[in-house]
């Protein structure tokens, strides 16, 4: 309460036209900062789509290379997208065919038939993780059926990262002290 009354008495003391460029300076200030707030939040829910769309894209593509020439080597194309966490191609039973896994060690750990092999999934489905996914503030979750073979279906996971989303609004918030000058 101190300072807002200090505040209030120097504003008081400069002059109307004073006062006025103030005023006038502090409204184009705070409307600047609201919109690049906005642009912010709508960056990320762009780069949070593009994420979506290039999952979609690349299940498309891994559901191709599948039915052409099989599940070995299937996901070798995701690891040059910093937007896959995880992904891997399993069967109804749980057995997973393939996996790629961006923190994974290269010394063959990882291998298929290792007890890490267990198939990426969502946290959970439930309503608040879903509502957690949409506000990017945990990885989003696609899975697509993929026909392994004529007679069987696997299912292809992919763990899309969220910070991703969160990236491209603090690259546009960084530019709120070049759009304030």
């Amino acid at each position: 309460r101190h300072s807002r009354r200090a505040f209030r008495e120097i504003f008081e003391a400069v002059s109307l036209a004073s006062q006025f460029r103030i005023a006038a300076i502090a409204s184009v200030t705070v409307t600047l900062i609201a919109v690049q707030l906005v642009v912010a939040l709508w960056d990320s829910r762009v780069a949070r789509q593009d994420a979506l769309e290039l999952a979609n894209d690349m299940a498309t593509a891994i559901e191709a290379r599948v039915a052409r020439s099989g599940p070995a080597n299937s996901l070798d194309g995701l690891a040059g997208h910093r937007v896959f966490i995880a992904a891997d191609l399993h069967l109804p039973t749980g057995e997973v065919l393939q996996r790629f896994d961006r923190g994974a060690p290269l010394d063959g750990t990882n291998a298929p038939g290792s007890p890490e092999q267990r198939p990426v999934a969502p946290a959970s489905r439930g309503f608040a993780h879903r509502v957690l996914q949409f506000l990017a503030l945990q990885p989003a979750y696609v899975e697509r059926t993929v026909q392994v073979t004529p007679q069987v279906t696997g299912t292809l996971g992919l763990l899309l990262d969220h910070r991703l989303a969160w990236n491209a609004a603090a690259d546009r918030l960084g530019q709120a002290p070049i759009v304030l000058i």
